[in-house]
C-alpha cells in the first residue's frame, strides 16, 4: 500500500498491513532523486513473481519516477521522467507482463504535451 504524504520527508512510504493490522513501513521516499508522492489515488504497486514491487512517483528530481523496491526494501529507480518526450507525471499503474517488462502513461509530455504510453524493459 502506498501513503503520498507520510514519512520522515513527508515524501510518502510504502508499506504493508497484516492481518492483525500491524502497519510496517518498507520504504520511505525523500522526494528528491529517489521520488515522492507515489500514486496511491490513482494507481497501486505492480508485484512481480520473486516479491519485488514496481510503481510510480509524482514528484522528484524531476517529472515523477518508475521506482523498484526489493523484498529488503531497497528502492531503485528505473526511470525518471523530464517531463519531454519521454512524458511526465505518470498517471496510472503499471503493467507487468510476463518477460518482466513495464508499461504506463504519464500525464503530459509527448510531441503534443497530451502524455504518453511508455515501456521499460525486463530490469
Amino acid at each position: 500500500m502506498l501513503h503520498s504524504f507520510a514519512g520522515p520527508a513527508k515524501a510518502g512510504v510504502i508499506y504493508k498491513l497484516d492481518r492483525d493490522r500491524h502497519y510496517t513501513v518498507l520504504h520511505d521516499f525523500t522526494g528528491k532523486v529517489n521520488g515522492g508522492k507515489p500514486q496511491s489515488s490513482y494507481a497501486g504497486v505492480a508485484l512481480d513473481s520473486e516479491g519485488n514491487l514496481y510503481g510510480t512517483t509524482l514528484g522528484g528530481s524531476g517529472a515523477g519516477t518508475v521506482y523498484k523496491v526489493d523484498t529488503a526494501g531497497v528502492e531503485t529507480v528505473l526511470h525518471s521522467f523530464t517531463g519531454g518526450s519521454d512524458g511526465g507525471q505518470p498517471a496510472a499503474g503499471l503493467i507487468l507482463d510476463s518477460a518482466g517488462s513495464l508499461y504506463g502513461t504519464t500525464r503530459y509530455g509527448g510531441k503534443y504535451n497530451h502524455g504518453v504510453i511508455f515501456e521499460i524493459q525486463n530490469q
